[in-house]
């Protein structure tokens, strides 16, 4: 499977800024959102209100994408726009993994947690 090319939200803009910025690499990156996606047990939904994805923008994922994994994604990526408007990728990807662990996806959670130690650990 490849990622979907549809629903990009490549670029994020921070608080009290009008310029876009890339969407970051690593645990924060399509690529990885995706792993999460296809790997993901739980339930989008419970994920999604987890993360405080608004009931609004869960209805409107149900509704324009017919795969589970589709949704998962959009659901994952609608959450990182929010979360990095606030903060930066290394104090939302606690949230995410403390999440995928509540929603039972421990397996992720950890791997996500090993990949979050080996950034940590970079000059």
């Amino acid at each position: 499977m490849t990622m979907p090319a549809h629903g990009d939200q490549s670029t994020y803009y921070p608080l009290n800024s009008a310029e876009p910025l890339r969407s970051p690499i690593g645990l924060c990156s399509d690529a990885q959102l995706w792993y999460i996606a296809q790997h993901m047990r739980g339930d989008w939904e419970t994920l999604s209100a987890l993360l405080g994805v608004p009931q609004r923008d869960i209805d409107i994922i149900r509704q324009t994408h017919s795969q589970v994994v589709d949704q998962t994604f959009a659901t994952l990526q609608g959450w990182r726009w929010r979360a990095l408007k606030w903060r930066c990728p290394d104090e939302a990807v606690p949230q995410l993994i403390g999440t995928l662990s509540a929603v039972g996806d421990v397996d992720i959670a950890n791997y996500l947690e090993e990949q979050f130690k080996l950034t940590e650990s970079l000059p």
